[in-house]
């Protein structure tokens, strides 16, 4: 009888320990799913973050080439108010000289 007792104190661990070992593995299964929905949160939160990258890179180059227009556009009125003030420096100089040929005239 003493072996049999012993044989069923055996089986008594073994599956005390089996029921642990169980018990063990349903606990990790359900952190590896939390992990594992964490980790789709994460890629999805990164996906909408590149995107919205992609969307600042793109808006930084259309202010770049608005910019560049900007500085075009201000370069040609630069040239033309300089054609201009050569212009106006022509007629002040014409109208100096009349100014002249008309008091030299009256004289």
């Amino acid at each position: 009888m003493r072996h049999s007792d012993t044989q069923l104190q055996e089986a008594q661990r073994e599956s005390d320990m089996a029921q642990s070992l169980a018990a063990r593995a349903l606990d990790l299964s359900g952190q590896a799913g939390g992990a594992a929905s964490a980790a789709e949160r994460l890629g999805a939160d990164l996906a909408g973050q590149a995107a919205r990258a992609g969307r600042a890179g793109d808006t930084l180059t259309e202010l770049g080439e608005g910019a560049r227009r900007s500085a075009e556009s201000a370069r040609g009125l630069t040239e033309t108010g300089d054609r201009i003030g050569l212009s106006v420096r022509h007629i002040q100089d014409l109208a100096r000289r009349t100014n002249f040929l008309a008091l030299n005239a009256a004289i």
